[in-house]
């Protein structure tokens, strides 16, 4: 009885730690968005900065970059969605619940919120004589920005809650980064987005992420028997 008194107070400090990180991560990712879509909004010294960078990578696009960067930016959209169902698929098979379950809420809640946010800010995307890219819907915040945030920083967590080398988890998280990164960058290039639009899709994907990650964490811990098979 004594070992199972010290599992629970070991397991609701875990659960406490858990929760205090993702919401102190979101309540800072949320004030940076605020204060980001603000200056945004009232023309600040930001959008000077987005609207150099648009023009400076776009006059520089030559056409095998350009095609390299349409290959990279598939991985924040069509290959997101295509990942996630196979991901679902798998942990489904594996009998895992849990994770599908929050599979499901952080992909398709994800692409929710983006376009609500969209439809919000309604912000015009970046526009040229030459565009190399023909994208829908509105700039703010970026989708590809966010998605691949949410699905690959979902994958990178699964992946590194399940491994017990440091190493091989640093390894995983800085994988996953740079090619959140690299899609980041590639929407900037295409022109399909400015600066401020990938920085709040970053912002507004890791606030989804957390509180993705810190429900599953308190499900998992609440009821630990219960829920180890199919978390």
């Amino acid at each position: 009885m004594e070992h199972f008194h010290r599992l629970r107070a070991r397991i609701n400090h875990h659960l406490g730690l858990a929760v205090t990180l993702g919401l102190v991560f979101c309540l800072v990712s949320l004030y940076l968005f605020a204060d980001l879509a603000e200056d945004v909004f009232s023309n600040e010294e930001i959008v000077t900065i987005d609207l150099l960078l648009a023009n400076e990578l776009h006059s520089r696009a030559t056409p095998d970059i350009t095609s390299v960067m349409k290959f990279i930016s598939l991985f924040g959209s069509q290959v997101v969605f295509v990942f996630s169902a196979v991901a679902g698929i798998y942990y489904a098979w594996r009998r895992k619940w849990l994770r599908v379950t929050l599979w499901a809420l952080a992909v398709a809640g994800g692409e929710v919120l983006n376009l609500l946010l969209k439809s919000v800010f309604n912000r015009p995307r970046p526009s040229f004589a030459d565009p190399l890219t023909i994208e829908q819907y509105t700039s703010f915040p970026s989708g590809h920005a966010m998605m691949s945030f949410i699905a690959y920083g979902l994958l990178a967590y699964f992946i590194c809650v399940s491994i017990q080398s440091q190493q091989a988890r640093i390894v995983v998280v800085f994988s996953a980064a740079l090619i959140v990164l690299l899609i980041g960058i590639s929407r900037m290039y295409l022109g399909a987005h400015y600066f401020s639009d990938v920085v709040s899709g970053f912002l507004v994907g890791g606030v989804w992420l957390a509180i993705c990650i810190t429900i599953r964490q308190y499900l998992r811990h609440r009821t630990p028997i219960e829920t180890a098979v199919a978390a």
